[in-house]
């Protein structure tokens, strides 16, 4: 697909896009489209998706966004997924491969998922999450980032603020055994929840930090605690203030 917008479709499963092979999907907009279960759109096989919008999806199970069932990896880049819903886990996108994933210069923004993990991005399997944006989302746990089922993920060059959860680790959660998040030159801040608002593990859940800021110490080489002094974080400009110790 280069250029093509699918919008304001309904299925019970992918309700804008299906792909069971291999998707090259550029320039496109996958936008207010619904699913009885998940929902906007859904890749079983090998994806490369580039300067995408994937706005204002919903599900009424999980995946509000985009899912990523994939046999053979994918690549997602320059992407924007934004202000899609889902009520289990995964309001904006998640990720399920049999292969690592490789997203890189994404805005993961305003996504919600009311009963569940994840409500940006719901981690099934393992990737790479680079130089992404991932702000203003909302879920149970793991309001940004939320991930499960013994996944092994990096984080680098990213920033996870401003996302909510009703329960703990409003910026990232990690739940399970052997499930790893490994933040480098990241900043996980300005997130909140009633407890563990930056990050939270349960069930031997991993989260590992360096050279990143977030709060409190988590431990690890060249991490900092202070205040990253967002240029304006209040108007979502998480650009750094020249002032910023990062």
């Amino acid at each position: 697909a280069h250029g093509d917008l699918v919008h304001s479709a309904a299925a019970d499963t992918a309700g804008g896009i299906y792909s069971g092979g291999t998707a090259t999907v550029l320039d496109s907009s996958i936008s207010y489209n619904t699913a009885g279960q998940i929902g906007g759109g859904t890749f079983d096989g090998v994806l490369a998706m580039s300067n995408c919008v994937v706005a204002g999806n919903s599900a009424d199970s999980a995946i509000g966004g985009l899912y990523i069932d994939s046999y053979g990896g994918a690549m997602v880049e320059d992407c924007t997924i934004v202000s899609n819903t889902a009520l289990q886990y995964g309001g904006g996108l998640c990720l399920d491969a049999f292969q690592p994933v490789v997203i890189s210069r994404c805005k993961v923004m305003h996504n919600r998922c009311s009963a569940g993990h994840g409500g940006g991005i719901f981690l099934w399997s393992a990737g790479t999450l680079s130089d992404s944006l991932i702000v203003g989302n909302s879920a149970a746990t793991g309001g940004g980032v939320g991930a499960d089922s013994g996944t092994d993920t990096s984080l680098i060059n990213c920033t996870v603020a401003g996302n909510t959860a009703t329960a703990s680790g409003g910026g990232i959660y990690a739940h399970g055994g052997e499930t790893a998040m490994h933040m480098t030159n990241s900043l996980v801040y300005g997130n909140t929840a009633p407890t563990e608002a930056e990050y939270a593990t349960n069930n031997s859940g991993i989260l590992e930090f360096s050279y990143s800021c977030t709060t409190p110490d988590p431990g690890g080489a060249g991490n900092i605690t202070t205040d990253p002094r967002f240029v304006d974080a209040n108007a979502g400009d998480y650009r750094l203030d020249f002032t910023s110790p990062c």
